[in-house]
């Protein structure tokens, strides 16, 4: 299970990258995930990585940081279809046309993340 959960924090790893760099790009990958009617498909994978990463927890560096993320993950999941496909078109939307620094800002905390669980998985 730790091997899925590092997999997932050099995923975060690289999509901040992304972000930082090109945070149009991201926009794009986003909205291109939308668009093939991806939606649910991300919000199982953020269940899937989100339970590898909190079963994970209990071998890494950081029990209760790795856990909090598993946790967060789960929850994110879990909330996406409640939240709706529509208002996530709209949120990514609103972003977008802010500028670059939104996006920049979530990039960052994707990286930190990535960074972070990484550090805390991979011995």
């Amino acid at each position: 299970m730790p091997i899925l959960a590092v997999i997932f924090g050099v995923l975060a790893i690289v999509m901040g990258l992304i972000g930082l760099i090109s945070p149009q790009t991201l926009a794009q990958l986003a909205r291109g995930v939308l668009a093939r009617g991806g939606f649910y498909w991300a919000a199982g994978a953020r269940l899937f990585f989100g339970a590898a990463v909190y079963f994970a927890a209990g071998v890494s560096r950081s029990p209760l940081l790795v856990g909090i993320i598993g946790f967060v993950l789960i929850l994110s999941g879990v909330a996406a279809p409640l939240v709706g496909e529509e208002r996530a078109q709209r949120t990514l939307a609103s972003w977008s046309s802010g500028g670059s620094s939104i996006l920049r800002v979530f990039a960052g905390v994707a990286l930190v993340i990535g960074v972070a669980l990484t550090w805390a998985l991979a011995f």
